[in-house]
């Protein structure tokens, strides 16, 4: 490990310049997690750490100690205890508050800060009750250290991009501080997330005489940490957007008014045409009667018209067999006319032959006699 803790609980860490030399041989360093006593030493490889003395009992938590707690993480609390210090508070490390154990606690000019340092996962609803019972206990100003940050947006915290920096003073936070920037089209506007070294965050944070810094909303449903200046600006970009859009609601108002009057004048307009459509409709009914009566009277008419059709195609019918009949009857007499033709020229004939026959008895009669006188 890269830091212990040092006489009155100072964190020591042994990147920081001339910090091995002096703790190499000297005693007094303890363990983060444990307690337990550290000492300076230096790797195979030449580099410097702090290990646990050969007869110290390393890794073990001592009985109230929290066995889940990382050593990134302790490093976390105590760099930000030593930091509150640095900027006049009166900090300790996991002080008993009402019911509760912030990570760090300080107090300054009568303003009592809160801060937790939390490295494991923690649901929303968990870390919301937590922060309402540390105000509820006394705490005029809480924020929250996470590396999980997806309620960064909800609560007064921040992200740290890395629980193991560089340097000592390396923590960089990547969300939850918000910078005020002017968006592409005028007069819109947008606090976009900035990145900040969290001495920086920590110093303005706890500055309670000019207030710089300030937990707010920047939309509806999201909030973050930005200066007084940032938010002043963007508060003004936005009253002069909601005086752009009152303008716009007025004249939307005035459109509307408009729009309500045209609908009245359509309104009465389509009343009379659909008075109108009564009427007509009534006609039409009417004249929907008539027709229907003078259709039944022309089915009536129809019905007669087919009667007659049918007696006169029966007639008709009647006719054509008579005239058929008739036809046949004319070429009977036709062929007996024709009969009695052949059959008078064949008496003709008949006649002629006996008249001659008889002229010729006669003649022959008359020779005869004569023969015979």
């Amino acid at each position: 490990m890269t830091s212990a803790l040092g006489p009155y609980g100072v964190l020591v860490d042994v990147h920081d310049d001339g910090m091995f030399d002096d703790w190499e041989a000297k005693r007094g360093l303890r363990c983060l997690l444990c307690g337990y006593k550290v000492e300076a030493y230096h790797s195979r490889a030449g580099n410097p750490f702090f290990r646990h003395g050969k007869r110290t009992p390393a890794g073990q938590i001592p009985g109230g100690g929290k066995g889940s707690e990382t050593f990134d993480h302790a490093r976390l609390k105590y760099w930000t205890r030593d930091r509150l210090e640095h900027y006049g508070l009166s900090a300790r490390v996991e002080p008993h508050i009402g019911d509760q154990f912030p990570d760090v606690y300080g107090t300054k000019n009568g303003i009592a800060y809160a801060i937790e340092v939390q490295w494991s996962h923690l649901d929303f609803d968990t870390a919301r009750e937590r922060t309402e019972g540390l105000r509820a206990a006394g705490c005029d100003r809480v924020v929250w250290l996470t590396r999980h940050c997806n309620w960064v947006e909800k609560l007064p915290a921040v992200g740290v991009s890395d629980f193991r920096p560089v340097t000592r003073d390396g923590y960089e936070l990547h969300t939850g501080v918000l910078c005020h920037q002017p968006a592409r089209r005028v007069p819109r506007t947008r606090m976009a997330v900035a990145c900040w070294p969290l001495d920086r965050f920590l110093r303005d944070w706890t500055n309670s005489s000019t207030d710089e810094l300030a937990w707010a909303y920047s939309t509806a449903t999201t909030a973050g940490w930005a200066t007084v200046t940032d938010w002043e600006q963007h508060t003004k970009d936005q009253a002069h957007e909601i005086a752009m859009k009152k303008g716009q609601l007025a004249d939307a108002l005035t459109e509307r008014d408009q729009l309500r009057t045209d609908l009245r004048t359509a309104q009465a307009t389509i009343r009379s045409h659909a008075d109108t459509i009564d009427e007509q409709a009534q006609t039409i009914i009417c004249q929907v009667r008539t027709l229907g009566e003078r259709a039944g009277t022309i089915a009536d008419q129809k019905e007669s018209i087919e009667r007659a059709v049918a007696e006169n195609d029966r007639v008709t019918t009647a006719a054509k067999k008579l005239l058929a009949k008739n036809s046949r009857a004319e070429e009977d007499q036709k062929k007996k006319a024709a009969a009695i033709e052949r059959l008078t020229r064949t008496t003709q004939k008949m006649t002629t032959t006996c008249i001659a026959l008889v002229v010729l008895c006669f003649v022959l009669t008359i020779g005869w006699v004569i023969w015979l006188a």
